[in-house]
């Protein structure tokens, strides 16, 4: 997910978004949003701090928070490709039924 400010528009609850994403047993919730504790953040006018995504990709298994203000997303990136990875998602992955 990827933001300048907080979700105001999606449905649900922390709680029941931290179940969703944790139901799915392999993946990375990677947030790269507003944080106004970052001090690029706090000069920008655009950027609202998201504390909920903030709090919700440190809850789940496997999730990572970043700064939308970081110059550089490289090693955010390489990092959650990584988690990604030995989260070995293809061998586990069944697709959808339509049932």
């Amino acid at each position: 997910m990827i933001t300048d400010g907080h979700d105001e528009h999606s449905a649900g609850t922390l709680e029941s978004w931290r179940n969703a994403i944790d139901g799915v047993s392999r993946g990375v919730f990677l947030a790269i949003a507003g944080d106004t504790s970052d001090p690029a953040c706090a000069t920008a006018e655009s950027v609202e701090d998201a504390p909920e995504l903030r709090a919700l990709a440190n809850e789940v298994q496997q999730g990572m928070f970043v700064s939308i203000c970081q110059v550089d997303y490289a090693a955010a990136l390489r990092e959650a490709l990584s988690l990604f990875q030995k989260s070995d998602p293809c061998d586990s992955f069944m697709p959808p039924t339509d049932g």
